[in-house]
């Protein structure tokens, strides 16, 4: 029984075979280009999911300090949450 990822790569093995090494050439150029674009957005949305969380952070530090620590959920304190140190051996 074949997995269903081999199912789904195999009319593209089957086009990829029939085409000429110039064909190939371009279809290889248009895939990296894709991934390079991916790689933009992925880049793009990283940074602002590390904006958006300094933001936050920065908002709750504001909090405590005005008025003391707060009582906040387990999600929101482990979001924020170092992990602990270790002593090296």
């Amino acid at each position: 029984m074949s997995s269903p990822e081999a199912e789904l790569d195999a009319p593209l093995m089957k086009y990829l075979q029939t085409c000429s090494p110039s064909t190939l050439q371009e279809f290889e150029l248009t895939r990296l280009n894709t991934v390079a674009n991916l790689e933009k957005q992925m880049k793009k949305i990283l940074r602002q999911m590390v904006d958006a969380a300094s933001e936050a952070l920065l908002a709750r530090m504001l909090i405590e300090h005005r008025t003391g620590p707060l009582v906040t959920t387990a999600v929101a304190r482990s979001r924020f949450r170092r992990a602990p140190r270790t002593k090296a051996g």
